[in-house]
């Protein structure tokens, strides 16, 4: 069973991932993943560090520039694995450097693995809310 410690620490992991993308950090957001883990959204999916440094070096360059990712309502469950756990949580991306405005939401479905004390995610997948497609 999940402590409200684990809980805790789960959701802050959705805000250090979301900040580490508005900061530009792709070390603090590979911080956040397994080294298997799996990210799927509108371009596919791409899995172990490698690739997702690689994706995430491209969306820095294009995509997440200029925005202000937002993580909200997460829910967080209990796998029965007594190391892994699920979560869903919704994301509300913002235009920053015009008029602020919402140009996206969408909803993380998550698995989490908590290794040596630490939760990191083993696969993320976004799925848009205007289509239920994984999001851009």
């Amino acid at each position: 069973m999940l402590s409200n410690d684990d809980k805790a620490q789960i959701i802050e992991l959705g805000y250090r991932y979301a900040r580490a993308v508005d900061d530009d950090d792709i070390d603090a957001w590979l911080a956040t993943w397994t080294s298997d883990g799996e990210l799927t959204a509108a371009f596919g999916s791409v899995r172990g560090l490698a690739d997702l440094r690689a994706l995430e070096t491209r969306l820095q360059a294009g995509f997440s520039k200029g925005h202000r990712h937002v993580v909200a309502n997460t829910i967080v469950e209990d796998d029965d694995s007594g190391t892994g756990a699920t979560s869903t949580s919704y994301l509300i991306i913002f235009e920053r450097e015009h008029s602020p405005s919402v140009i996206a939401t969408a909803v993380y479905h998550d698995a989490l693995r908590k290794t040596d004390g630490l939760w990191t995610f083993s696969k993320r997948v976004l799925r848009n809310d205007a289509n239920g497609k994984p999001a851009q």
